[in-house]
Formats: structure tokens, sequence, C-alpha cells
């Protein structure tokens, strides 16, 4: 892992911001789609060196989620954010966990120890993970029986003994009889038979009363389980929320799960729109690969250049690049904002256009394209192009004044006296100065439109004339030293 940093380190903002940017490369990592325990113990750890204990239980929810009952390393690492955090229960639970899984996992041994936990009980934590490690493999029937024998032996041991002795006893009064008497050796062999039949009756029977019992006791221990869990869950379904408090726990919980939810759908949505990217590029690729093997031209920068120049050549005025965008409008070609700016969505639109013509899509537009652009329009277009006239005729007809400065300023003056308020005379119609130049037009009974004709100017000026030659005087008159 290279550097391992000192205890003097590891709260540093340098070493922090480390931990932040392996946090965010196993971040993308894991929204790409590769899930695993290990994966998010190693992004949860990167958070928590980072200082996001929240993020880092999160992240190891998701591993114990995946991996619950075989990782021990997984709830190691849990136990250690619980200590940080300083969930003493959860960290002994999270430790006791880890060790059960892993008799030999002395780190959790040592956390246990650290905690308080006692050594005797820490010693029964590893006596019963590895009982259940010597299991491991067993089929649950014998499971029970070994437990079984283990807490309460059989009457099949028991019985053993008088049963074998029986057979000892028969064997032996087969063997004297035999040598006393000396009848055929059939008497023996008859005998020895019928105490082995005797004794593999008795353990059948026997073993059959194990299994049946170890049976019985485990469908006992299902059915009390079952009736423990039910009561659980009515008490639970019965009992109401204890406070407001608690309530808006619950909420509080239930909204950051959903946020969480809708974080990983982002990123996920994410990684779908970057998948399209890539796919819409290589498509666009292999369609100018297609174009220049139909002997099209295969400069396109050059191609781009000449159109460039071309539309350079036009000289547009706002006003003609205005007219553009709204014809392209009216040809289904949509452009959210009439600017008078060729920008990135024009050009996009222009390419449009001149894709569904059949002419060659650069974006730019020489005379001939603008002519048939033009041609094309419909009588609608023609409608909007005359309101976007009738628009700018009054803002043409004010800026054909020449208003200078000192001009403006009296404008600002003869409508403070005529009523309409300006707090401060500066000689620059803003959005305040066009609603005061609107609200003068409207009690004249003038259109609003906000911009001053000549015989606008002309009445407002006659209508503010004592104002006006006040004002005048005052900034001809020298000023005091």
């Amino acid at each position: 892992m290279g550097h391992v940093p000192s205890r003097a380190e590891e709260n540093t903002p340098r070493y922090r911001r480390h931990w932040q940017r392996v946090a965010r490369r196993y971040q993308r990592y894991l929204a790409e789609g590769n899930w695993s325990a290990e994966n998010w113990v190693r992004y949860g750890h990167a958070l928590k060196e980072s200082g996001q204990l929240d993020f880092a239980a999160h992240a190891y929810a998701m591993a114990l989620s995946l991996e619950a009952d075989s990782s021990s390393d997984t709830h190691l690492q849990a136990g250690h954010l619980h200590e940080v955090q300083g969930d003493t229960q959860k960290a002994v639970q999270s430790y006791k966990s880890a060790l059960k899984l892993n008799p030999e996992n002395l780190d959790a041994a040592n956390g246990l120890r650290v905690l308080g936990v006692s050594n005797e009980e820490v010693t029964s934590i590893i006596e019963g993970g590895k009982e259940d490690r010597h299991n491991i493999g067993l089929h649950p029937a014998d499971r029970v029986l070994v437990a079984t024998f283990k807490n309460d032996p059989p009457i099949m041991r028991r019985k053993w003994g008088p049963v074998l002795a029986a057979v000892i006893i028969v064997l032996c009064l087969a063997w004297g009889a035999t040598s006393l008497i000396g009848p055929p050796l059939e008497i023996a062999e008859d005998a020895y038979r019928s105490a082995l039949a005797e004794v593999q009756r008795l353990t059948g029977v026997e073993n059959v009363e194990a299994e049946a019992a170890a049976r019985k006791a485990a469908e006992e221990k299902a059915r009390v389980e079952a009736a423990a869990r039910k009561a659980v869950e009515g008490k639970a379904l019965a009992v109401p929320p204890k406070s407001a408090r608690e309530k808006a726990l619950t909420e509080a919980a239930a909204r950051r799960s959903a946020e969480e939810k809708a974080s990983m759908e982002e990123a996920a949505r994410r990684a779908a729109e970057q998948k399209l990217a890539a796919e819409d590029a290589r498509l666009k690729a292999e369609e100018e690969a297609r174009k220049a093997a139909e002997g099209k031209p295969k400069s396109a920068a050059e191609l781009r250049e000449q159109a460039e120049k071309a539309e350079a050549a036009l000289a547009l005025s706002v006003q003609d690049r205005e007219k553009v965008q709204v014809t392209l409008n009216s040809l289904g070609h949509e452009i959210p904002t009439v600017t008078g700016h060729f920008g990135l969505r024009t050009r996009a639109m222009i390419t449009a256009w001149q894709k569904k013509q059949g002419l060659p899509e650069t974006g730019y537009l020489d005379a001939s394209q603008l002519a048939a652009l033009r041609e094309q329009a419909t009588p609608a277009k023609r409608a909007d192009e005359a309101k976007l006239d009738a628009r700018q005729q009054p803002e043409w007809a004010e800026a054909a004044l020449n208003l200078s400065e000192q001009d403006r300023k009296r404008v600002q003056v003869a409508l403070n006296s005529l009523g309409h308020e300006m707090p401060t005379v500066t000689g620059y119609f803003g959005p305040r100065t066009r609603a005061m130049i609107k609200a003068w037009q409207k009690a004249q009974g003038l259109p609003e439109t906000g911009y001053l004709t000549e015989a606008q100017l002309a009445a407002l000026r006659q209508q503010a004339a004592p104002a006006l030659a006040k004002y005048d005087q005052a900034q001809t008159k020298p000023k005091e030293n």
C-alpha cells in the first residue's frame, strides 16, 4: 500500500484528502456495477479514514448484506467504526460476530477485552466458534445429534454395556460347553449368531429412538422460536409510536434511506448516460467512415473552414441572425431563445437543416443557403419576424436620438418631478428607469414600450420644464470650495 502514516499524520488535512480521493475512486468503481463485499469494505475503510463515518457505516452495512455469515473481517471493520463513533454496544456485537466466524481473529478478541469483555466470555466465544467450525459439513440432523450427545448421551450408550456383557457370557458358555462336553461346533455358532442378532436389533432400536428424539427436539425448538417471533411481531404491530420524536426519527431514517437510494439511482443513470454517449461517439465515427468510403470530402476541417469564411463574408447583423433563428424555429429546428448570437445550439440546428436539405453539414451558412432558408420561411414565420421588428422599432427609435449621459439624467429628473420616482439620477437607463418610462407612457395613453421616441421626449421635457430649469441652474452654478 506504500507509505504507512504515523499517528501524527493520521489527522492531517493531507492524509484525509488522500483517503477522500481513494473513496471517490471506489465510488466510481461501485457505480459501474462491481459489487462485492470486499469492494464495499475497502470503500468503507477509505470513508472512515477520511472522516465520513456515517457513509462508512452505510458501506459496511452493504458489505454485511452480501456476506454476513462468512466474512469475519467485515464484522471486524464494522466494530472498529462503531468504536470510533463511540457506540460501545454495537462495537462489542460486531467483534463477537467476527470472533465467532473466525476464532483465530486476535484483533476481534483484543477489541472485546479493551471494551471490558471478560476473558472467560471471550474464551467461551472462541470455543463456540471452534465447535461451529468442527460441525461444518455435517447434515443438520447430525448436528442436532452431536449437540444431543454432548449434552445428554443417549440411552443407547447405557444399554450397550449389559448387551455386550451378555454376548461375552454366551460366547464363554458356548466355548466351555464345546471344550468340556464336545458337542458339535454348530451349537457355539448358533449361540454366537443369536447374540449378534440381538445386539443388532437393540442397536437399531436405540438408533431409531435417538433419531426420533432428536427430530422431536428440533421440531419443538422451531415451534417455540416461531411462537416467540410471532409474539414479537404482534407486539410491534400493537404498540403505537411512543412519542412524536420517535416518529420523527423514524421518518428521518426513511428519508435518508430514500436519499441514499436516489443517489445510487443517480449514479446508475450517469453511468447509463456515459454509456449512451460512448455509443453515440461510436456511431458518429462509423458514419464518418461510411461517408469517407462513399467518396465524400475527406477533410471535414477544410470544408468547415470554407463554410465559416463564406458566412463571415455575409456580414450578418444581429437582426439578421435573429431572423435566421426565428426561421429555424418555424421549420421545426427549435432554438429556446432568440438571441441574435450563433452559439452551439444554433449551429446544431443549422447542421440539422443542412442535413435535411442534403447539403454539407458544416453548421455555417453561405449566401445560397441563406436565400434558401429565407425562401422556406412560412407565413407564420414572416409574422414572427414582423412582430420582432415591431418590438424592436421603439428601441431603434430611441437609439436614433443619440442621447448623451446628461440627456439621460434630465429624463430621469423629469420622471422624478412627475411622480415616477427614481432613487438615484445615474444617466443610465436600467430596469427601474424603463419601468418608470412605461408608467409615464401608460399615464399618457401611449404604447407601453419602455423606450422614448422623439415626440415622447419632447412632451416629457415640456411637462417637466420647471424641474429641468431648476436642475440645469444647479448644474451651471459653480461649486463652492
